[in-house]
């Protein structure tokens, strides 16, 4: 695996960040933002699998994003 690259919360976007930690991005925003996310990946993902077939990784993300959409807020 590769380097994990870690943000202070000082850089963070607060548009990018929910309302639970401290940003202004709404629920219904954020699962649109994860959506448009999952479909972007989904254009590139051929490219991953060639390279690193065995990894499902990218895969599983991506339908946990689409499963995540789908699911009600309390």
């Amino acid at each position: 695996m590769g380097t994990m690259i870690m943000y202070d919360k000082g850089s963070r976007d607060p548009r990018l960040v929910t309302v639970r930690r401290g940003g202004t991005l709404k629920d219904a925003d954020h699962r649109l933002l994860a959506m448009w996310a999952a479909v972007c990946a989904e254009h590139v993902l051929h490219f991953f699998e060639q390279a690193h077939p065995a990894d499902a990784r990218p895969h599983r993300a991506i339908e946990q994003a689409r499963a995540w959409r789908v699911v009600r807020s309390p």
